[in-house]
């Protein structure tokens, strides 16, 4: 008998903490739904509970009044959770932040592949999901030791992004080559996708990237397979040996 009311209990306390714990976007007054359930999931897929600051999320009825969310005419627009302990993967419903300009997830633990359906953030002119802490604005001066595992191939869809104006990937594990579509990104004043796995020849189209600079306004340099390219255009020889982590 004993049992069986310890089991019922634990039942209902379980079933009690789902119900607390869920959030109804429907009811919610701040965003569309669409873009609430995007937030929702990325603070479940990475440990939201255990975040270094969680104000506001999952409890306040009105999503822009979260921790690191700006909203403006009622969306969300920027989403910036800078060493915030975020634990896992990006879920590929970031992609239904559309009218989002600014995305900074620097300095987490987050893993998995970069979601393909950010390629549908047409607005996006600040993307930085490095993992190696920031300094100067989020300029990295070094990296060791990231805590961040993102891995798998550079998307393609990020060549969608023709408004980015900084994009900077780097202490990650990304691998492959540099996809071609990045050429498309002429805004762009700053790219680092230093420290990762990247190997293969550069594609030409990085030549179209021709107001690239860097915070102290020297002459653009990142690293690919461990080489300087700060002339834009190059090709990565003896691949095995430079392949590497820097």
């Amino acid at each position: 008998m004993k049992l069986n009311v310890f089991l019922f209990t634990s039942f209902v306390c379980i079933l009690f903490s789902s119900i607390v714990f869920a959030y109804d976007c429907d009811n919610q007054i701040g965003v569309p739904a669409v873009e609430c359930q995007a937030l929702v999931e990325l603070f479940d897929q990475t440990q939201g509970e255990n975040w270094k600051v969680k104000t506001g999320w999952k409890n306040d009825s009105d999503p822009c009044l979260w921790y690191g969310i700006t909203c403006t005419n009622n969306s969300v627009t920027s989403l910036s959770l800078i060493n915030n302990n975020l634990v896992g993967n990006i879920p590929n419903e970031i992609g239904n932040l559309s009218q989002l300009d600014t995305l900074r997830l620097v300095d987490n633990y987050l893993t998995g592949p970069i979601p393909t359906e950010i390629g549908n953030l047409l607005n996006l002119t600040y993307l930085n999901l490095s993992s190696c802490g920031s300094a100067k604005g989020d300029g990295i001066i070094w990296c060791i030791n990231p805590p961040g595992k993102l891995f798998g191939n550079i998307p393609k869809e990020l060549g969608n992004l023709t408004s980015l104006t900084y994009l900077n990937l780097a202490g990650n594990m990304l691998s492959g080559n540099i996809p071609k579509e990045i050429g498309s990104l002429t805004a762009l004043a700053y790219l680092d996708f230093d420290s990762n796995l990247l190997c293969g020849e550069l594609p030409n189209s990085l030549i179209n990237l021709t107001v690239l600079s860097d915070y102290e306004q020297r002459p653009f340099a990142t690293y690919y397979c461990g080489l300087d390219i700060s002339d834009r255009v190059t090709t990565c020889t003896q691949q095995i040996q430079f392949c590497q982590t820097l």
